[in-house]
This record gives structure tokens, sequence and C-alpha cells, in this order.
């Protein structure tokens, strides 16, 4: 029996499976039969470089209110709320395996995940794994550190990180939508949540983000498993000046969103005459829903958005100030 599934824009012919009860539990899932396959060319097949990942937007908190919003110190970096969980905070340790070869690597299970893990040692996460001893760090300027066959790595230097650890759903997520946001991992990676496949991702310092509503509950306690390749066809793009170092080097975020509706994406662009004396400004915001019901044509709810402007010289409708305002420091 064979299987054609397309998914973000490719097609997954999978092999002959003699379990027919697992290939319909493929199809129903809505995903090619990776535990199958194993996935190990996806991080050289220049065809994608993503599979269930959600399209890039701008940086979003998962706040209850307005004054949680306004009173978010971005710059302080991330902290835990109603509906935000860092999973990396200080201290935090991974379980980890780490294999020269992509071959070798462990095989994922459904229902478990990594077969063992609980045998395996642990590392810091986010951390590269050449600072925790495994592998070594390569510098290079514009040679590329391995033979140039795009897309091809050679199988002998592909190091494979896998880690392992258990992620809690909190009380009170039912009816939204929950995303794993990875912030930072090099070169590529699959993850799958209790043994279930979510996705796969490349491209070593920009976010992949997965929404994983469907495969974890809330107030229960789940496994989650990433397979990580040192190189993948994205590694020819990516060679420049600098150091290879490979995993999971940035945080990992579990967030929620309401299933009804919520921002999903936002753009602000101004318009300002600064010419020199009264000044006038033009402020444009695009913002995108999520929640939108294809068969009702509608939103899941009624929906008010307003966008509101604030800073330390905030103005009233229709009212007009000097430029700049009296109480500001001037060059």
């Amino acid at each position: 029996v064979s299987l054609q599934h397309n998914m973000s824009g490719r097609n997954d012919k999978v092999p002959e499976i003699e379990n027919v009860e697992a290939l319909r539990l493929a199809w129903q899932s809505q995903r090619p039969f990776f535990q199958h396959t194993h996935g190990i060319k996806d991080n050289q097949d220049q065809s994608f470089t993503a599979i269930n990942r959600v399209p890039a937007h701008t940086p979003l908190r998962a706040l209850d209110s307005f004054e949680d919003a306004r009173n978010a110190s971005i710059e302080q970096g991330y902290a835990d709320s109603k509906f935000f969980r860092l999973l990396t905070p200080s201290g935090t340790r991974w379980k980890f395996n780490w294999v020269k070869c992509a071959d070798d690597a462990p095989y994922v299970e459904q229902g478990i995940g990594f077969k063992g893990a609980d045998k395996w040692g642990d590392v810091p996460v986010p951390m590269s794994w050449e600072m925790a001893g495994y592998g070594q760090p390569i510098y290079t300027n514009f040679v590329y550190p391995f033979k140039c066959d795009p897309p091809n790595i050679p199988p002998g230097i592909n190091n494979v990180g896998c880690y392992q650890t258990t992620l809690s759903i909190p009380e009170g997520w039912e009816n939204r939508e929950i995303f794993l946001y990875f912030e930072g991992v090099s070169a590529a990676f699959h993850c799958w949540i209790d043994g279930k496949f979510v996705g796969y991702s490349q491209d070593s310092f920009l976010p992949a983000e997965f929404d994983i509503s469907r495969l974890v509950s809330s107030g229960k306690t789940h496994t989650l498993s990433v397979r990580v390749f040192r190189y993948c066809d994205g590694s020819y793009m990516e060679s420049q000046d600098m150091w290879w170092l490979s995993g999971i080097q940035r945080d990992v975020i579990l967030y929620s969103k309401p299933a009804a509706a919520h921002i999903w994406d936002y753009k602000v662009t101004t318009n300002a005459d600064g010419g020199g004396g009264a000044a006038s400004a033009e402020l444009a915001v695009q913002v995108q829903i999520n929640g939108y019901d294809k068969q009702q044509r509608k939103l899941g709810e009624n929906v008010t958005l307003t966008a509101t402007l604030l800073g330390p010289h905030m103005l009233a409708p229709g009212a007009t100030a000097a430029i700049p305002p009296s109480d500001c420091a001037t060059a």
C-alpha cells in the first residue's frame, strides 16, 4: 500500500506498510507515517524548509488583560503568566543523547517518545551541545566544514542530538489554541508530543512555532521529544564567517490563545511630517485575527478590536502639542 499526502506544499510518498491499521491512523491524523520512514532525509531536501510550522508573525505575548499588557516589560525577558510558560528558565536540564551519525539516532515510539531516554544523561537547555562537551566546535571563514555537494550532507559528520523532557499543560487552557515555540535551533529538527509527530523546521536563527492543540490536554503532562541535526541543506546558505554550534540554542516557550478569536499578527506603519514646527502624523494598524469559522464564514464570536497608542505624551483625540514637548530633553 502506498500513500501520498500533501502538507505544506510537499508530497510525501510513504513506502509499503504491512500494518494497515497504522496506515489508517496515519491518514486520519493528517500526517505522513514518519514513524516508518524516520524522516532522516528531510534535512537534505531543498524543496521545503518546514512541515507543520506556523507562518512567521510579529512576536506575541499571551496576556489576560489590557493592564497586564500595559505593564509587560519586554526588555526584561520572559515571565510566566496565566497563558504563557517558559519551558527553559535558568537551570533547566533535559535528557540528551548524542550520536556522530544520523543513521544511529534513536527512534521515536508512539505513546513513549524516545525509548530508554530515562537512562540518558542530561544537558542545560538552552545551550549548544558542543559547549556541553558533545562534538567539536568548528570555526570557518568562507570554507564549508563538509564536502560541497548540495543539498547533500556527508552522513558521517552530521551529528544528531536527541532531547526529551515533559511539559505540563496548565489547568484552564481548555478551548484555547496551544502553541509550542522554539526561538532558535541549529540547524534542523523534528519534534514529537507523546511520540506523535508535531513538525519539522530548519533555519538556525529564526523561531519555529507549531500548533499542538490537538495533541495535548489541559491539566495533563506530556512528553516532548526533539531530534536535532547539526547540518542540513540550509547550511550551504548559512555558511559564513562564524562558529558552527548545534542544538537548542534559545528558549522554548508554551503559550495559548482563545480558540474563538485572537490577534495573530499585526503591522504598524507611520507617516510623520517632521519638517519643523507643527507636524502631523498618521498611524495605520493592520491586524490579523485567527478563529475564523470557514463553514460559517464568520468568527466564533463577535469581536471588537481596539488599538491604543501609549507613551509618556498622550494626546486626546483632536488635540495638538508642540514638538518636541516642553518637558522633553533636546540634543
